[in-house]
Parts: C-alpha cells; sequence; structure tokens
C-alpha cells in the first residue's frame, strides 16, 4: 500500500495532533470540576483549542530538526496513553497555564 493511501485512509496519524484531540476531550470533561469555561483556557470551544494545539504542534515541529521528531512523537504518544487514566489536576498538570475560575483570586 503506498504511503499516499494510507494517509487517506487516516492509518497514518501524528500522535501529537492526535494528543491535541485526546487532550481537547479531557480538558472538555474536566471543565466542570474546575469551575471554568473554554475562554478560560484560552479558546472559544473545544475545537477552538485542538485547532490552536495542532497548530502549535505544526510550528514547533517544523522548526525542529529533522532527527528529533521521532523523540518529540514518542513523547505525545506516551501522554495520549497517559491520559487514558489520568485525573482532572493531571490533565490540569499538562496544560500551559493551569485553569482557574475567576473568582481565584490568582491574576
Amino acid at each position: 500500500m503506498s504511503v499516499a493511501l494510507l494517509l487517506a485512509l487516516g492509518c497514518v496519524t501524528d500522535p501529537c495532533r492526535a494528543l491535541c484531540v485526546d487532550l481537547a476531550a479531557s480538558v472538555e470533561g474536566c471543565l466542570p470540576g474546575w469551575g471554568v469555561t473554554w475562554p478560560q483556557v484560552g479558546a472559544d470551544s473545544r475545537r477552538a483549542w485542538r485547532v490552536a494545539c495542532q497548530d502549535e504542534w505544526a510550528a514547533t515541529r517544523a522548526s525542529m530538526e529533522v532527527r528529533q521528531v521521532p523523540a518529540a512523537e514518542d513523547a505525545c504518544a506516551d501522554a495520549s496513553r497517559a491520559l487514558e487514566a489520568a485525573s482532572c489536576d493531571d490533565v490540569a498538570a499538562m496544560l500551559p497555564t493551569p485553569p482557574l475560575p475567576e473568582d481565584s483570586g490568582y491574576p
């Protein structure tokens, strides 16, 4: 099977793009418990957060040396597996900015 065909069938997935999908879903599930909404975690919606995450990964990947990419992809795959059993505290620790309710007293 050719690589183009595999890509068309969705058989080849960038694990870091997949991590963005998984993390967005986990964040969405944790929002009520954190007492925050999407804008408080930096996006208007789950889709917007995922797209921003994937765009950030694309920019990061473009700046990496080719030899660095496999290690980054392995780390993303490991993080996706860890999300399967992650608590909302674990999910919050994976975010660039901790989700805090507006009345938390933190800036």
